[in-house]
């Protein structure tokens, strides 16, 4: 599936506050309508030529970072 049809998939008809969802090793982070949607991507078989990526949550913040802990994209938490 398409990514966007694999998120629609994954939080339709649930009441989450935030889903982490690593099938698809496209590393995203999103602030949905009813909540945030977070991939982080893959160490080892990242696609779209996305580099090699891995995600941490610090001081509610989720940080995707790369293998040499460079911040590829990053949400605050409300």
């Amino acid at each position: 599936y398409p990514l966007r049809r694999q998120r629609q998939m994954c939080i339709r008809d649930r009441d989450n506050d935030i889903l982490i969802h690593g099938h698809t090793h496209i590393n995203t982070i999103e602030k949905l309508e009813k909540g945030i949607y977070i991939n982080p991507g893959s160490i080892s078989l990242p696609k779209q030529e996305q580099e090699n990526s891995y995600m941490v949550y610090e001081n509610k913040e989720f940080i995707i970072k790369n293998l040499k802990g460079e911040q590829l994209k990053s949400l605050i938490a409300n």
